[in-house]
């Protein structure tokens, strides 16, 4: 494999059972992405896109094929180590964020820190986190609750709990879908400035306008690439 190129899956399958029924959701899908880039997913609903998001995330494991990243097999690991290299390698933002209401933007954002296979000591968590809140503009928001906070500012929140482990990988599912189109901007500009910094993204969106920003676009039409 290119050793510009971050990830590979190869012939990549998933199907579900429906009683007797059996819905395949990915059908030998290959894609390849190189480091540094981004990668916009499109597609209809029920197309495949979360399903691959989900894959490419770890989350979730194919039926069927490979998946390569930086030149290693990695489709056959075991659950621990794809959790450890989920928490270290894998920067995720999930639809509609996935935040803690009740607890402050610190407190969300630290918490990949409770699940890192690596210890960190109090003060080095402290100047991660204000790193992370001050790109996404948010440090002065630190001991607020997250449930006063605008969409946009909650989504900047995901974003920055996405980027504590500091990830070489950075997966979105429909990162701007519950923004007006000022916020959604913003956001999208916060995400190609990640890959100006040599971060790699891969994101999900029904929006052609900010599909078209990306380096590359793939539309999925039951579970195959077609274009």
């Amino acid at each position: 494999m290119d050793k510009n190129t971050l990830l590979k899956i190869e012939n990549i399958s998933k199907s579900y059972k429906n009683g007797d029924n059996e819905q395949i959701v990915l059908d030998k899908v290959n894609l390849q992405v190189t480091k540094g880039t981004s990668l916009a997913i499109m597609g209809s609903s029920g197309s495949g896109k979360t399903t691959l998001l989900h894959i490419l995330a770890l989350l979730l494991n194919a039926d069927s094929g490979e998946y390569i990243y930086n030149g290693e097999n990695i489709s056959n690991w075991s659950d621990e180590k794809r959790a450890n290299f989920r928490n270290q390698e894998i920067g995720i933002i999930v639809q509609n964020y996935a935040l803690i209401e009740n607890e402050s933007v610190y407190a969300n954002v630290n918490l990949p820190f409770n699940y890192s296979p690596k210890k960190y000591k109090r003060q080095e968590r402290l100047e991660i986190i204000k790193s992370a809140l001050k790109k996404v503009g948010l440090l002065e928001k630190a001991k607020a609750k997250v449930e006063i906070l605008s969409g946009g500012e909650k989504q900047r929140v995901a974003i920055a709990r996405a980027l504590v482990m500091n990830p070489n990988l950075i997966l979105a599912d429909e990162p701007t879908g519950s923004l007006d189109t000022e916020n959604g901007n913003n956001i999208m500009n916060l995400l190609l400035g990640l890959v100006q910094e040599g971060k790699t993204l891969i994101m999900v969106t029904h929006n052609e306008n900010l599909a078209d920003l990306c380096d590359q676009v793939i539309v999925l039409d039951d579970g195959k690439i077609t274009v």
